[in-house]
C-alpha cells in the first residue's frame, strides 16, 4: 500500500510556499479528523488510477483550528486540493503546481518542473459526505461538463474528486478541445 503524508505540504512545493502548503494540509486534517479518521486512514482511489493510499499526518486539530475552519465547505475544497496535489505528485511525473484564476480552466496548472514547456491541468472538487445526489461519480460528470464548456483549445486535464467521510477519490484524465 502506498503512502501520502500531508506534512510534506508544510515544506511547500515547487509553485507554492510553505504557508500555502500548511494551509492546504490543515484543511485536509480538519476534514479527515472531523470525519472521525486518524493518521494512517486508507484512501481508495478509482478511475484512471486504481490505488489505495495510507494518509498520514502529525498533530491534531485544536479548538482554535476548528474555529478557523467553521466553514466546512471551504475546508472541504482546500482539503481536497491538498490530497489531489499529493496524489498527482505520487502518480504522475508532475511536480510543479501553479494556482490558476477561478475563471480559467482547472484549479492548477501542472508541469514536471517550472521550466518545462509541456503542461496539464487539474480540476479538483471535494465532498464532505457523499449522498445519492452528491456522489464522487456525479461530481466527476459535473466537473467534466463544466470543463467541456470552457475548453477552447486542446488540453489535457485531470479531474479529481475527493470524498472525506469514507474517504475515497477518483481521478479521470481527459483531453478536451
Amino acid at each position: 500500500m502506498r503512502k501520502l503524508n500531508l506534512d510534506i505540504l508544510k515544506n511547500g512545493l515547487p509553485g507554492f510556499s510553505k504557508t500555502v502548503g500548511s494551509f492546504l494540509a490543515e484543511a485536509a486534517l480538519v476534514c479527515l479528523e472531523l470525519n472521525k479518521h486518524s493518521t494512517g486512514v486508507s484512501l481508495e482511489i478509482s478511475g484512471d488510477f486504481e490505488e489505495t493510499f495510507h494518509v498520514s499526518w502529525t498533530g491534531t486539530i485544536t479548538s482554535s483550528v476548528k474555529e478557523g475552519w467553521k466553514d466546512v465547505k471551504e475546508a472541504t475544497e482546500y482539503g481536497a486540493s491538498a490530497l489531489a496535489i499529493l496524489l498527482i505528485k505520487e502518480l504522475t511525473p508532475f511536480q510543479y503546481f501553479e494556482r490558476m484564476n477561478q475563471d480559467e480552466i482547472g484549479d492548477y496548472l501542472i508541469k514536471t518542473s517550472k521550466e518545462a514547456k509541456d503542461f496539464s491541468f487539474i480540476e479538483i472538487s471535494g465532498i464532505w459526505k457523499k449522498s445519492p445526489k452528491n456522489s464522487v461519480n456525479n461530481r466527476i460528470r459535473l466537473k467534466m461538463k463544466q470543463i467541456q464548456k470552457k475548453a477552447t483549445y486542446k488540453l489535457e486535464l485531470f479531474t479529481i474528486v475527493i470524498e472525506f467521510s469514507e474517504p475515497e477519490g477518483k481521478i479521470i484524465r481527459n483531453e478536451f478541445g
